[in-house]
């Protein structure tokens, strides 16, 4: 990610004393950042040194840090709210996973039953059809004694019934 840099103008073009100002107040915020940001403390050494090189008085260097005190506790605050943020949606996704993750385990937990249950389906219906063959077979000898007996019985009165239409 790149540095950002802060610069401070006007938006009054026509006065170039005003823009010069605001560039000089960034300079000074900058400089008062990476001064602060290497480890050294808001004493009078360090305001000091502010001063004679930019030419200030107390008054704009303590503008200046307190300009860049509230920057920075800003940029501290969106980051919390932006790690919050981030927290809160991991957070749902999580739960969203761990939902789903249900979801399949009854998915797989009925998928097994279904499967038991056309297992069941299908023993079922075998035995059914072994069953059917079984009473087809039984029917089919027991006609089958019928048509024997009948026969048997019909070849008996054939010969005495042919006896009696010829007298």
């Amino acid at each position: 990610m790149p540095d950002v840099a802060t610069t401070v103008q006007t938006r009054l073009t026509h006065h170039p004393a005003l823009d010069a100002c605001g560039a000089l107040f960034g300079t000074v915020e900058r400089r008062l950042h990476a001064a602060l940001a290497a480890g050294r403390h808001w004493r009078g050494d360090l305001q000091t040194s502010f001063y004679q090189p930019f030419g200030i008085t107390s008054a704009h260097l303590d503008s200046a840090r307190k300009s860049l005190d509230q920057r920075l506790k800003a940029v501290e605050f969106g980051s919390r709210y932006q790690a919050g943020l981030l927290r809160d949606k991991a957070g749902a996704k999580r739960r969203q996973v761990e939902e789903k993750l249900k979801l399949v385990d009854k998915a797989g937990k009925l998928g097994a039953k279904l499967v038991t249950r056309r297992d069941k389906e299908a023993a079922a219906i075998a035995a059914a059809e072994d069953d059917l063959r079984s009473i087809k077979s039984t029917v089919a000898a027991r006609a089958e004694k019928r048509v024997t007996k009948a026969r048997q019985a019909h070849a008996v009165a054939s010969p005495a019934s042919a006896r009696a239409g010829r007298r």
